[in-house]
Parts: C-alpha cells; sequence; structure tokens
C-alpha cells in the first residue's frame, strides 16, 4: 500500500537523538524519537512513536491497525534504510 507523509526533524547530536512531527497524512499530529546508544557491536536504534489518531471517533479502530501494521512496518525499512545508509557511508 502506498503511503506518504511530511514530517518535521529535530535533531538533536547530543543525544543522539532524531524527533519528528508529522505534519500530514494518515499520521499526522504522531510524534516519533528515534534514538542512537553506541554498543560494543555497533549501535541500538530504537524508535518510539506516539500516535494519537485525530478523529476521535475513528481512532478506537484505526490508531490499532495503522500502529501495529503500516508504523511499525515503516518504521522497520526507515531503519533498515538508514542502516544501509551508514554502512554504505562508512566503507
Amino acid at each position: 500500500m502506498p503511503f506518504s507523509w511530511r514530517c518535521v526533524c529535530d535533531i538533536d547530536e547530543m543525544a543522539l537523538e532524531l524527533r519528528f512531527e508529522h505534519l500530514t497524512g494518515w499520521t499526522k499530529g504522531m510524534k516519533e524519537v528515534w534514538t542512537f546508544t553506541p554498543t560494543r557491536d555497533g549501535t541500538r536504534a530504537e524508535i518510539v512513536q506516539n500516535l494519537a489518531f485525530r478523529v476521535p471517533p475513528v481512532a478506537l479502530v484505526v490508531e490499532p491497525v495503522l500502529g501495529a501494521v503500516v508504523v511499525r512496518s515503516l518504521a522497520r525499512k526507515s531503519l533498515s534504510s538508514l542502516k544501509e545508509l551508514a554502512e554504505k557511508n562508512s566503507e
């Protein structure tokens, strides 16, 4: 399924975090924090998402589906792409 959205990103280099706020699309209003923690074997990446669907009566049905299926799937793909870019740039 094609999905698109626009977001703003704040980069906190000291905390090793990326903070996103979605401005458009089905995830409008969602906030995410991507945290990167150096480890002995590389880097651990964690994404914490706060999806508060903007139409409350529909949220009870939409949030679990969007969160569990769509948002997590897109997050895994995004992290995978970021990992590929990071590894390519470190060569």
